[in-house]
């Protein structure tokens, strides 16, 4: 992968708007297909940091993920803890970058003390909030009603057609049984114990399971979900990293994409799936109600609590009776960065009041 320590794509063209993109995770295609999107717009230079020195020269400073920036390897938190500090140093001249923050969740997956604290630090001291849809911002209000001086702007998840677009069906999936996949890295807010309960509970469901996707924490209830797994003929888990083109196999072999979520806002494979042409069945929080009037409630299945096995098998063995149609044009990478760019235009021309840091 890159070193974003601190790289840019720098402009032949006059003075662009500088904006300092940080982020935990550089390996999350919804971060790297901003970045280059943002990066082929001619009034922006983008500079990618991991979260270290601050680029003096920014702008903006745009952040995703803030809840993220303590998660990964010591020294990338302790980088990221002296950006901050020296972006708290920043905020409190009004001459100062502009904060920009991404509220990919409106509260912290791991729910820990300090990723409580700075998600909230972060929130209200940003000048504008990014949210993804327009019941998340409803959410965000009611969640943090001390939000009052800053600017909510809805900009649409990319839907990722340029991404996904492959031949071909994963070895995983010839089978003669209808395939239920499941991809993503392996967290515990991303229900994988409901898949293994679920495959314990339905010993007798002719289905396979296909799970595929790195480890993103080593909780003993996952080493315990994992191991069951692992153990049913039916079930197969291959744990490490995977590429699009395996994302694009799997969704063009499955019946249907579960997505068991604790909890959430968005999610970034629902559209990685989407795009791929495979339905999602996906607990009906967070946004995914809207996300199911705007693609289809028969492509975005939505479902109340726990899912059984006759009920999966049901929805599995029931096919998508109309073609899958693209993304809407406002999910493509252009449109979204051309709205980015907007509102970063838009965030350095307006002064806000009461620039003071907020507690």
């Amino acid at each position: 992968m890159t070193d974003r320590s601190a790289t840019s794509r720098r402009k032949d063209c006059g003075a662009p708007l500088v904006v300092e993109l940080i982020s935990p995770y550089w390996d999350n295609p919804y971060v790297l297909d901003l970045e280059t999107a943002l990066g082929d717009l001619p009034g922006v230079m983008v500079v990618a940091n991991t979260g270290c020195l601050p680029v003096r020269s920014a702008q903006i400073v745009h952040i995703q993920w803030p809840d993220g920036l303590l998660r990964g390897a010591k020294r990338s938190v302790l980088r990221r803890c002296v950006r901050l500090a020296g972006l708290a140093l920043q905020l409190r001249s009004k001459s100062g970058p502009k904060l920009v923050v991404t509220v990919h969740n409106i509260e912290p997956h791991e729910r820990s003390a300090a990723a409580t604290v700075i998600q909230r630090w972060v929130l209200r001291n940003a000048d504008d909030l990014v949210v993804l849809t327009s019941s998340g911002a409803d959410r965000l209000r009611k969640a943090f009603p001390v939000l009052d001086r800053q600017r909510l702007k809805v900009i649409p998840h990319m839907g990722w057609a340029e991404r996904y677009a492959f031949d071909g069906v994963s070895p995983l999936c010839e089978t003669g049984m209808p395939i239920v996949g499941w991809f993503g890295r392996m967290r515990a807010y991303k229900g994988i114990e409901a898949i293994a309960d679920l495959v314990r509970s339905s010993p007798d469901i002719p289905l396979r399971f296909v799970l595929m996707g790195s480890r993103g924490d080593r909780s003993s209830e996952i080493e315990e979900a994992l191991s069951l797994l692992r153990r049913d003929r039916r079930v197969c888990v291959a744990e490490r990293r995977v590429t699009d083109q395996e994302i694009w196999s799997l969704c063009q072999g499955a019946s249907v994409i579960w997505l068991p979520y604790r909890a959430v806002e968005n999610s970034g494979a629902v559209f990685a799936a989407l795009a791929a042409g495979c339905r999602v069945l996906v607990p009906n929080m967070g946004s995914m109600q809207e996300i199911a009037e705007e693609y289809g409630e028969d492509r975005v299945l939505l479902y109340e609590g726990e899912m059984t096995g006759p009920r999966l098998y049901a929805v599995a063995t029931n096919p998508l009776v109309h073609p899958p149609a693209g993304p809407p044009a406002r999910r493509s990478a252009s449109a979204v960065a051309k709205e980015h760019e907007k509102l970063y235009y838009e965030s350095v021309q307006v002064s806000v009041a009461g620039k003071g840091l907020r507690a």
